[in-house]
């Protein structure tokens, strides 16, 4: 995840694991995520997953996240997606 303020930028980074699939882990972590955003007055949540995860391609904008762009990092093909935070 990285959250993104107008004059700086505050970063994490989390997995989730396979085993918590069905457990509503990526709906907990991305709530989670745009409150804290909120709280703090960010602007924007970005993340990104690999390109092989269709599930996750499709889960993302059910949620209010924009595909941004496609890149290769590391080896891998990665999606990231944007969300805009409102107050």
């Amino acid at each position: 995840m990285h959250l993104t303020r107008k004059t700086g930028a505050a970063f994490r980074r989390f997995r989730a694991h396979i085993h918590m699939s069905g457990q509503r882990e990526g709906v907990t972590n991305l709530n989670r995520w745009s409150g804290c955003a909120r709280r703090h007055g960010l602007s924007q949540v970005r993340l990104y997953t690999n390109e092989a995860m269709t599930e996750n391609l499709a889960y993302y904008p059910r949620r209010g996240y924009a595909e941004t762009h496609r890149a290769e990092q590391g080896g891998f093909r990665r999606v990231f997606f944007s969300k805009v935070i409102t107050a």
